[in-house]
């Protein structure tokens, strides 16, 4: 299963709706707090982060799960240049590469696929 955690409803949406029609288990989060709550109950292969949320930003929320054994893939996902700096992104706990919006539902989907094949995670 894939986490969403994006506060803009349209975006979370675009985002969950190519996920699942790649075949994969979604769940969307809107809010740091409710992100964690979700990533503690649930068996995820990953998930993807928006650094700007209404209460936690992006690196709070992966300080968090990791500090909670969460230990699956999360990448960063931001419009905002000026929050990504790879170097620090990484530091703080994010897998890859920072994504950057607009993005290419492609590169989520593909994402998905290699680390839901990795992880023995099922599809749907």
């Amino acid at each position: 299963m894939i986490l969403v955690v994006e506060d803009n409803a349209l975006v979370a949406e675009l985002f969950a709706t190519a996920l699942r029609n790649a075949g994969h288990l979604v769940e969307v989060a809107a809010a740091g707090s409710e992100a964690l709550d979700i990533l503690k109950s649930g068996d995820f292969a990953l998930a993807f982060v928006d650094l700007s949320l209404p209460d936690m930003n992006g690196a709070e929320i992966v300080t968090a799960a990791r500090q909670q054994g969460i230990a699956i893939p999360i990448f960063a996902v931001s419009g905002a240049a000026s929050l990504i700096d790879a170097e620090r992104l990484k530091s703080a706990g994010f897998t890859g590469d920072p994504i950057s919006k607009p993005v290419r539902l492609s590169t989520l989907t593909a994402i998905a696929a290699r680390f839901e094949a990795s992880s023995g995670s099922h599809s749907t």
